[in-house]
């Protein structure tokens, strides 16, 4: 495929899959990533005016904040034929890592971005390729399911979770457990969902938790009403299918808490989503 071969060039020129470039162009790739030992492997083919075919491959190990990692590669004239990524190193579960192929001129903070060639979550499993991806939003694909550990509070303090900046959580079930000192007095634990400033769920519970008692208070997705099965569990509803948003919070409010009193024992599962760009 040489330049003395002018209609076998018009004719490449003119296909619906391969992507002619003027050499003043820029490959991005930008990765959204939430998992540990990430990282990306970025390869492709490209065909020259003089006929050659030649590779590149580069590496690209994304933070894992979910915040925006980019690399740019230049590219020469020609003809770009195909683009890959696949995971290099680490074992993201799916949804943690989501990838967006993008050509445009510049670099850097100067990129302009002409065209997306293709974008989806990525895993040990599963390629972002052009051609061959579908163009598929970080929100789009079934999430991420993790059990997570909460942090103790001190003390008489309450529960307080955030959702990280850059993930969309799904609260699936929250359980922790409550111990009352001797102080004479009837707590009343909820727990509240809220953005912040306002809160938006509040599930108390239907007990009275008296002094020097141990409960475990547990809170599900979708369970059509508040029960116990002894005095030492007690199990509330939670809003089935809601997504919060980063820096939203997941929280105890206790009525009468008392300076012995201790949360504790704290696990939560969620369904996560990385929000990307």
């Amino acid at each position: 495929m040489a330049d003395n071969n002018p209609a076998a060039w018009d004719s490449l020129r003119a296909g619906s899959v391969q992507r002619y470039l003027h050499g003043e162009e820029t490959l991005r790739v930008t990765a959204f990533n939430a998992a540990s030992g990430v990282r990306l492997r970025i390869s492709g083919r490209r065909l020259d005016r003089a006929g050659g075919m030649s590779t590149f491959s580069d590496q690209l190990t994304p933070t894992t904040n979910r915040a925006a990692t980019t690399f740019d590669k230049p590219m020469v004239e020609g003809w770009l034929l195909s683009v890959a990524v696949r995971i290099d190193a680490g074992s993201p579960a799916d949804g943690q890592c989501y990838v967006l192929l993008e050509l445009g001129l510049g670099s850097g903070n100067q990129f302009v971005p002409l065209d997306v060639l293709a974008s989806d979550t990525i895993s040990a499993t599963r390629r972002v390729a052009w051609p061959g991806s579908a163009l598929r939003g970080p929100l789009d694909g079934a999430g991420t399911v993790r059990t997570i550990s909460g942090s103790t509070p001190a003390a008489a303090a309450e529960v307080s979770e955030t959702v990280p900046t850059g993930a969309r959580w799904e609260l699936i079930a929250f359980r922790a457990t409550f111990v009352t000192s001797a102080v004479v007095a009837n707590r009343l634990p909820r727990l509240q969902l809220d953005d912040g400033l306002t809160t938006f769920w509040n599930s108390p519970v239907n007990i009275n938790h008296a002094a020097s008692i141990t409960i475990g208070y547990q809170f599900a997705a979708g369970l059509g009403q508040s029960f116990s099965d002894s005095i030492t569990n007690e199990f509330q509803a939670l809003p089935a299918n809601l997504r919060m948003l980063g820096t939203w919070r997941i929280r105890t409010l206790t009525g009468s808490i008392s300076a012995g009193d201790q949360w504790s024992a704290i696990v939560y599962i969620v369904r996560e989503w990385i929000e990307g760009a």
